[in-house]
C-alpha cells in the first residue's frame, strides 16, 4: 500500500513525540530508589496516547481531542489486533492527570511504575508492528 509522504510525516511526528515520552519512562525507570514513580506514570500514559493516535492518523480516524486511553483506543479497528481491556486503559488514564498534581503524587508507587511501563512497552510494540517503517523513527536517549 502506497502511503502519501505527507501522511507519513504526520504519523512520524506521533511516533517521535511517542519516543520521547518513551525515553522519559527509560531513563527515569532506572534511577533506582530515587526514580519518580508519578513522572514514570505520567509518560507512560502519554505514549501510549501518542502511539494510539499515530495509529488512527495512519489509518485516517478521527479521533476526539482526549487522554482517555479507552475512548481512543475504541477507535482502533478491531481486525488490527491491538489487545488492551479497559480496566488497564482506565488505569493508565488516571496517569494522565492525577501525577502531575502534588496532593496525588505519592499515589503512585514502583508497583504502578512497573505494571504502567509493562502495559506501556506491549502496546507500543503492537502498535509499531502496524505502522509503516518509515514512519518510525529511531529511539534516542
Amino acid at each position: 500500500m502506497s502511503v502519501p509522504p505527507e501522511l507519513i510525516e504526520v504519523v512520524r511526528g506521533w511516533v517521535l513525540k511517542a519516543e520521547e515520552d518513551y525515553s522519559v519512562v527509560l531513563h527515569e525507570s532506572k534511577r533506582g530508589n530515587e526514580t519518580p514513580y508519578s513522572v514514570v506514570c505520567f509518560h507512560v500514559q502519554q505514549a501510549i496516547e501518542k502511539y494510539m493516535k499515530g495509529l488512527l492518523v495512519y489509518r485516517s480516524i478521527e479521533f476526539a481531542k482526549s487522554h482517555d486511553l479507552a475512548l481512543i483506543y475504541s477507535k482502533i479497528p478491531l481486525d488490527l489486533g491491538i489487545q488492551a481491556d479497559n480496566t488497564s486503559l482506565n488505569r493508565a488514564t488516571i496517569f494522565a492527570v492525577e501525577p502531575r498534581y502534588p496532593e496525588m503524587i505519592e499515589q503512585f508507587g514502583v508497583v504502578d511504575a512497573k505494571w504502567g511501563v509493562d502495559f506501556m512497552e506491549r502496546l507500543r510494540k503492537e502498535i509499531r508492528a502496524k505502522l509503516p517503517s518509515e514512519a518510525l523513527v529511531p529511539r534516542k536517549i
